[in-house]
């Protein structure tokens, strides 16, 4: 994704389970890596390890659109 400033990232608020944030918030701790990268790559994994071919290119093409706007 490159490097970018964080200022000039969207804002993503979500709800999340008190021990979830936790966890996020001490892998981040041990890993010295924010937390929207560890949400980022949280994400990724998720996708390419459950996700076949044909439908992470419809993820991958939905998002596209979604970029545009």
């Amino acid at each position: 994704m490159g490097a970018e400033r964080v200022i000039d990232l969207p804002v993503f608020t979500t709800r999340m389970h008190p021990e979830l944030r936790a966890r996020l918030r001490a892998a981040a701790e041990v890993t010295g890596e924010p937390m929207y990268k560890l949400v980022e790559q949280a994400v990724d994994l998720l996708l390419d390890k459950n996700l076949n071919t044909a439908d992470r290119r419809l993820v991958d093409e939905l998002a596209k659109r979604r970029m545009k706007g």
